[in-house]
């Protein structure tokens, strides 16, 4: 299953510019859930299993006690942390996994940008392999500390309980992998990165020739919309490589503040012309 290449002229006004972008991360939306959905699935039964498998008194008696458990399930946790840490197996699972996702998006997203003018674009331009390699770690490692961490919250409850490696096995699946986090959290990461490798696709595109001068935010211009994208939206044209009022150069650029990036749909429109003379037209 890939992603969608469908390339499209520019658009004429700046409602069906939004819905064109909307359109195109939406499709791709699908794809990067699953793959999350996938990754936990199979880190809910390995860690499951490790904990489990940890403590050589458990085949013999299905609940040892807490004393006798418990410096084995720490043990097995120091290596389960060791492969969420860059360089471990889940952590590398989560790059391999996403680098060609991230990669094929913003592809299209730069194409898009690149058609507009007649122009090419390319993932093998440096600027672009950097900025997919930076999305990609950025990405792997919010996932697996977020990961880690409630796993480690997770036993250090169970253990401060008393209950047995059956209950604390439970609780890493039913808990720490519960199907309502899972799912929520591979809907994050599918809403947040479609969108951003599309929009930073675009920006490299965009500001690799030289050819557009101007962009203007665009957002779903509805009730939703923070404050802080709705003042963007306000500032019209500005020059390509300008900051616009919320301190962001384009949406979901790394490094923005989660506040300003969670959930965000918002894209840009880019012009060949000054932003002086992109905002003497009538807005549409």
């Amino acid at each position: 299953m890939g992603l969608t290449e469908d390339l499209v002229e520019v658009a004429v006004t700046a409602v069906e510019a939004w819905e064109q972008f909307d359109a195109k991360a939406r499709r791709d939306e699908s794809i990067y859930k699953v793959a999350a959905m996938v990754r936990f699935k199979l880190e809910r039964a390995d860690v499951s299993r490790r904990i489990e498998e940890s403590v050589p008194q458990a085949k013999a008696d299905n609940d040892p006690h807490p004393s006798v458990a418990n410096p084995f399930i720490e043990a097995a946790l120091l290596k389960i942390a060791a492969d969420y840490a860059p360089g471990g197996a889940y952590h590398r699972a989560w790059l391999e996994r996403y680098r060609g996702l991230i990669g094929q998006t913003m592809r299209v997203g730069g194409r898009q940008i690149a058609a507009q003018v007649g122009l090419s674009f390319t993932i093998d331009d440096p600027r672009a392999r950097a900025a997919i390699r930076r999305r990609v770690t950025n990405l792997t490692g919010h996932v697996t500390e977020t990961t880690i961490t409630r796993i480690r919250e997770t036993v250090a409850q169970a253990m401060q309980e008393g209950v047995g490696i059956t209950e604390i096995t439970r609780r890493i699946r039913d808990d720490a992998f519960s199907h309502e986090v899972t799912t929520a959290r591979a809907r994050t990461i599918a809403r947040t990165e479609t969108v951003g490798a599309l929009n930073e696709g675009q920006y490299v595109a965009a500001t690799t020739r030289g050819v557009m001068q101007s962009k203007r935010w665009l957002s779903q211009d509805d009730g939703r919309v923070r404050d802080a994208h709705v003042n963007a939206d306000n500032d019209g044209w500005i020059g390509v490589d300008g900051v616009f009022s919320n301190g962001l150069r384009f949406p979901h650029e790394p490094g923005a503040p989660a506040d300003q990036v969670i959930n965000c749909r918002c894209t840009l429109q880019y012009s060949d012309q000054t932003p002086a003379e992109a905002n003497a037209r009538p807005l549409r």
